[in-house]
């Protein structure tokens, strides 16, 4: 006995991306400037100015840190709270 031939049925197409398509690596949409460690003052503003809590992907995300630059934030969110301008709870 043999079975008939399988209908070959396409799908509903691709799949839809969860986000935004991503850049080759190497290429980012950042202005130039843009990627660089922010300036203490600079992150002090943003603190201030951010509704609600802010932590170091909030500052990361705003001032494009991407990669190693980000332990170059982290040590630099360290001094601001050393040098008394930040605090566990801000």
């Amino acid at each position: 006995m043999s079975r008939p031939p399988r209908k070959l049925v396409k799908g509903p197409g691709p799949r839809p991306s969860s986000g935004p398509a991503k850049p080759p690596k190497g290429q980012t949409d950042l202005p130039a400037g843009e990627g660089q460690l922010p300036s203490k003052a600079q992150v002090l503003a943003f603190i201030e100015q951010a509704p609600g809590k802010v932590g170091k992907r909030e500052i990361a995300r705003a001032f494009g840190v991407r990669g190693n630059d980000k332990i170059g934030l982290k040590r630099l969110i360290a001094t601001l709270g050393q040098d008394g301008a930040l605090s566990g709870n801000r």
